[in-house]
């Protein structure tokens, strides 16, 4: 019996050392990729935030991720994040007209919305409606359905930092 007592402390320390090491990672990571960092910090007043990912590519870090929300008529107002510079989007170089759909009558159809740069040398981007079967999947059935049918937004919020 007194050997199960000298266990506890031991199991105990091994416990917060564990949980210790799992959000080191966590904080270590984001601190990897200063884009998925600005991500973290953004909010969008009234809407939820569906799916994050982030990677590094050639051209440096990225981090994006999906909300859900009302219509609203400026979106740009709705999005706020520490040093955030936004205005409006630059006039795209490709054409974002609609694009048919490749499943089940989803319109994909995306505009850029607003953009703006952080303090350390990051861009942001906004984007409104479902771009592609990868934004699709992210969404249930009934979200699909209501952004298509206009009664709520998804926006898109994508961060750069480098050259990307």
């Amino acid at each position: 019996m007194g050997s199960s007592r000298r266990r506890w402390p031991w199991l105990a320390a091994i416990a917060a050392i564990s949980a210790v090491s799992v959000g080191s990672f966590a904080t270590w990571a984001a601190l990897r990729n200063p884009a998925e960092r600005h991500l973290n910090e953004v909010s969008v007043a009234g809407y939820t935030r569906v799916t994050q990912v982030s990677d590094k590519s050639g051209a440096g870090p990225w981090a994006e991720a999906m909300f859900i929300g009302p219509p609203v008529d400026d979106v740009r107002s709705l999005v706020a994040a520490p040093g955030l510079s936004l205005g409006p989007a630059p006039i795209p170089l490709v054409d974002e007209s609609e694009k048919s759909a490749q499943t089940a009558g989803t319109l994909y159809r995306s505009t850029w919305e607003g953009y703006g740069n952080t303090a350390d040398d990051c861009r942001l981007s906004v984007y409104r409606g479902i771009d592609n079967a990868y934004d699709e999947s992210k969404l249930t059935k009934a979200q699909v359905a209501d952004a298509n049918d206009g009664s709520i937004f998804v926006l898109r919020v994508h961060v750069t930092c480098g050259s990307g």
